[in-house]
């Protein structure tokens, strides 16, 4: 074996102790600490923390400064308000733990370790298509030796940027540059370093690296013996970034840091941000602590951390050196060193590379050539700093977290395991072992990264959710008199969208589309689905409202529609309607669809809300089931997988209210995977949602076509790993006009001011819409003299006066109830037309008469205030409760019969008039579902439209004279 031409040297430890010397001093003892302030560093600030000590320097670029004080006064300077952090300034170290002499090389123009990473195989050399240019790598480590050029050609050093920074401690100086010193170390790690990324020359043999034209910049941040301060490392990265910032502004720029301790110091941390804000790319290595954990910066997530790998037959005859690692890379020929640092909690390992065992520049007498094999996670991190320096040329607008991801994504996966490795130490092979917490994604290869190094994804999803059909815009009563929603606005705005995204915009809507206008129910939704399909909407969940028709009609819409209706926990639940077996999907909806979107494949599960038998007529879905939505989610999820989706938005009819979001949301989004959902879209409650619920962001956007929510995604197109995405911090109100001017957007791309413009095709298709149906909706019936309002929380003029005409509608009925949300409008003062009453009375319900015994009487009230669907209106009885009390027994007293003015009789039988909706127990009315009925099949719209003409002028009941219900206690938002 080849290691009988080794000679063979003392190892030697990669980190002494990591306690702080000056954080060992006593309480009256001279110590250096980082100071960084949480807002900017001021003369005053800095007159005031200087009674504590003498300021040694300032870096502004990330409000810290290093200073010489009394240990006994740090907590002082930690108390102080314009202080985030203090502390001991940190020893950072980065000598290797293994060297062995090498004294041949056979003739090779490789080694092994790039063999490994892809970057070369040994029949046709180099095999990548990139090899640095135009890339710069900083290299933070002890510098380079005197005798750099012999190694390295001068133009692969960017002599120019080259600086050295020395002091630190505190109390052994303020960090300084030393511009002069990065080229004369007498340590020759940052030489070694220097020569796995650029290679270099072995006795005027060319000597492969891993990015062999790109330009070093040595930074000399650790002293001659290897070591140093954290202070001195965050002025040589905020260096870096403001060579980026500045002279290199056009130049991809890495840094790789071969060195570490064992706490993050908050200055460090602080310069990493910055730098990573300025646009350069940060690797560390994970540091040589095996079991006991990783070192900082590299467990610092921004960073992309790398462990120390190692080739099974580095030492076995005719293996070393020349011998031809498999490629594409063999984790079954793979094994993580011992020393290379496990992944505790609250650290972040990425990959591993090769680090066991690299040869390189090694200086042994000064002045005189030598090369060693070196071991230590400092010899993997600058492979990977190279990789990184390909990918960047291939894409110079690559990012830190993009550049991550590609590396993590594209590793091969290193399981757990054992490998018997040959060692130059012993004749017989030693057995190596690690964990999961030893590899991070697995081992680095730089083929497969460059192959997943493109620009990302860059798209948005918009969405609305209950629309209701509003087509025509509408003054509401919080719009300050200006016009809001319609659908030629609406999309006027999403057209903004999609001109920022070149047209990369993915619209959705969460359901209840067509219900509620006469624009949409006086054509069965078909215009409102027109509209949709001109709009560009690319699927629609089904709400509880799709249904107000029966499923004939929803599947008639379907039909029309250029977009798949979605609900994948909807069934049949028996076999009573000829060709609809149990179990089975029906035909008008689909569980899931895969579309693409700037290249990403991204799979749309929806979800139908499960309480619509109860929320809808039930007569219309007698025979189906509505099942649980997070089982429906995630049984689909593997086939949206299945079928090439790597993104997963859901679209779900379910609603809820902050900051709980009890309503169904929360228990969706708690009950699903973030790692596999990325998005969900919400409806039902006509709530603002734009939050963060148990790692998936949810949106809803209010009702009716006044607000759409926005979600702009960064998304790696290999993988479908989500980079970034962006929420509004509010939903974006669609007005038409604004205090008299213009509907303007602020755009996301440039925070410039667009006017909306309304979109000329939905226009013309609302205009026929409306022509058709103009006669009807603007006939005046009447006028009144006060607006008639609604209040779902309590007794409304709008509930006494609807109650009030349906319990004169049919001779002999005691009382007459309605729920609060089966009155969808107000009413304003003045002339009412039509397509007023139309808007109030939406649905198609009709008057049903119920017989109920006084107790049942009590109970329908009962299930009336429990707060789930707003209280119910009454006409012809009076009663007391409490919000606060249990839900069930919230009824003070007794219910009066007005006509009497006396309680109800338990057994006495009472005729109530309820529309259909209730009557077969919609909004949870079980009571009224299971008692005698008769429905007589009139029109509720229909008996205010006649009561209407008959009565106008009219003045509506006032709730402070009627004083129907008396209601205490705290209601639900």
């Amino acid at each position: 074996m080849k290691s009988k031409l080794l000679t063979f040297l003392i190892l030697i430890a990669l980190l002494a102790s990591t306690a702080s010397i000056a954080g060992a001093a006593a309480d009256n003892g001279t110590i250096g600490v980082n100071v960084l302030f949480n807002t900017e560093v001021t003369d005053a600030r800095l007159a005031d923390i200087a009674r504590f000590g003498k300021v040694r320097e300032v870096i502004y670029e990330i409000d810290a400064l290093t200073m010489q004080i009394k240990a006994g006064d740090l907590a002082a300077i930690q108390a102080l308000p314009y202080v985030a952090a203090a502390g001991p300034d940190q020893e950072r170290q980065g000598a290797p733990v293994d060297t062995v002499n090498a004294e041949d090389f056979l003739d090779g123009l490789s080694t092994w370790d790039l063999d490994a990473i892809n970057v070369t195989d040994f029949d046709s050399g180099r095999t990548v298509d990139y090899d640095g240019s135009g890339v710069y790598v900083a290299v933070l480590d002890t510098g380079l030796l005197d005798s750099w050029r012999q190694y390295f050609p001068e133009e692969r050093i960017a002599v120019e940027y080259a600086r050295a920074f020395g002091g630190g401690g505190g109390e052994k100086g303020n960090v300084s540059s030393q511009p002069n010193k990065w080229e004369h170390d007498t340590d020759s790690h940052g030489t070694h370093v220097t020569s796995t990324i650029l290679g270099y020359s072995l006795r005027g043999t060319p000597i492969n690296g891993v990015a062999p034209m790109a330009k070093v910049i040595p930074v000399k941040v650790l002293g001659n013996a290897g070591w140093g301060w954290s202070s001195v490392v965050a002025r040589g990265i905020t260096y870096i970034a403001d060579l980026k910032a500045g002279p290199l502004a056009d130049h991809p720029v890495v840094i790789n840091m071969s060195l570490g301790g064992p706490i993050l110091d908050p200055m460090e941390k602080a310069a990493i941000d910055y730098a990573i804000e300025k646009g350069v790319i940060v690797v560390a290595s994970a540091g040589n602590e095996g079991a006991y954990g990783m070192g900082y910066p590299g467990a610092y997530a921004p960073v992309i951390s790398v462990a120390a790998s190692g080739w099974t037959g580095e030492w076995t005859e005719g293996g070393w050196w020349l011998g031809d690692v498999s490629d594409p890379t063999d984790p079954e020929d793979f094994y993580i060193t011992d020393f290379s640092s496990r992944e505790l909690p609250g650290q972040d390992l990425d990959v591993s590379a090769p680090g066991s065992w690299v040869v390189g520049p090694y200086q042994l007498q000064m002045g005189k050539l030598s090369y060693y094999y070196l071991g230590g996670t400092s010899m993997a991190s600058p492979h990977v700093a190279g990789m990184v320096a390909l990918m960047a040329q291939k894409y110079p607008e690559l990012t830190a977290p993009l550049a991550e991801e590609i590396l993590e994504y594209t590793a091969v996966p290193l399981p757990p395991g054992c490998r018997d490795v040959y060692t130059p130490w012993a004749l017989d092979p030693v057995e190596y072992c690690w964990g999961e917490d030893a590899t991070g994604a697995g081992l680095a290869v730089v083929d497969d990264a460059l192959d997943a190094t493109e620009a990302p994804a860059d798209f948005s999803v918009v969405s609305t959710n209950d629309f209701h059909g509003a087509l025509v815009g509408r003054v509401h009563s919080w719009s300050n008199g200006n016009m809001v929603g319609s659908a030629d606005y609406l999309a006027g705005y999403i057209n903004i969208v999609r001109e920022e995204k070149s047209d990369q915009v993915l619209y959705l809507d969460a359901g209840d589309a067509m219900q509620g206008t006469l624009i949409s129910n006086y054509f069965e939704g078909s215009s409102t689905i027109d509209v949709f399909n001109n709009m560009g909407v690319a699927a629609m969940t089904l709400g509880n409202h799709e249904f107000d028709w029966g499923q004939e009609v929803l599947a008639e819409r379907e039909a029309q529609a250029e977009f798949p209706f979605l609900a994948a926990n909807l069934f049949y639940n028996n076999n009573v309607v000829p060709g609809n077996l149990k179990g089975e999907r029906p035909s008008y909806a689909q569980p899931f669809v895969v579309t693409e979107v700037d290249g990403v494949k991204v799979g749309i599960i929806g979800v139908a809300n499960p309480e619509t038998p109860t929320i809808t007529n039930p007569v219309h879905v007698a025979d189906l089931d509505f099942t649980d939505p997070v089982a429906a989610v995630e049984e689909n999820i593997p086939l949206v997988e299945a079928e090439g989706a790597n993104m997963v938005i859901v679209l779900a009819h379910l609603g809820g209210f902050w900051p709980d979001f009890a309503e169904g949301i929360g228990d969706l989004a708690c009950g699903l995977d973030p790692e596999h959902v990325d998005l969900i879209i919400s409806g039902h409650t006509h709530s603002r949602i734009d939050d963060v619920i148990c790692g998936i962001p949810v949106t809803q956007a209010y009702s009716s076509g006044t607000a759409f929510s926005r979600v702009d995604f960064e998304v790696l197109k290999a993988s479908g790993e989500v980079l970034n995405y962006v929420m509004n911090y509010s939903p974006v109100s669609t007005y038409n006009t604004y205090n008299g001017a213009p509907a303007q957007y602020k755009r996301w791309d440039t925070g410039v001011w667009q006017t909306v413009v309304p979109d000329p095709v939905i226009t013309g298709l609302v205009s026929g819409y409306e022509a058709d149906i103009d006669a009807i909706k603007n006939e005046v019936i009447g006028s009144t003299s006060t607006g008639v309002t609604r209040d779902y929380r309590y007794e409304s003029e709008m509930g006494d006066w609807v109650t009030d005409i349906m319990r004169a509608h049919m001779p002999g009925t005691d009382f007459a109830f309605t729920n609060s949300g089966g009155l969808r409008a107000d009413i304003d003062v003045g002339e009412i037309t039509f397509g007023e009453i139309f808007e109030v009375m939406p649905f198609d319900n009709t008057n049903v008469i119920v017989d109920l015994t006084g107790d049942e009487v009590r109970q329908v009230l009962e299930e009336g205030i429990s707060g789930a669907h707003g209280v119910i209106q009454v006409s012809g009885l009076s009663f007391a409760f409490d919000y606060d009390a249990p839900v069930g027994s919230r009824i003070i007293g007794d219910v009066i019969n007005l006509s009497t003015s006396s309680p109800l009789e338990a057994s006495t039988i009472y005729k109530v008039a309820v529309n259909d909706f209730m009557a077969s127990g919609g909004d949870e009315y079980f009571t009224l579902a299971a008692a005698p009925q008769v429905n007589t099949y009139a029109l509720i719209r229909d008996l205010l439209v006649d009561w209407v003409k008959a009565n106008s002028p009219f003045t509506p009941p006032d709730p402070a004279l009627e004083m129907r219900i008396a209601a205490s206690g705290t209601p639900p938002s």
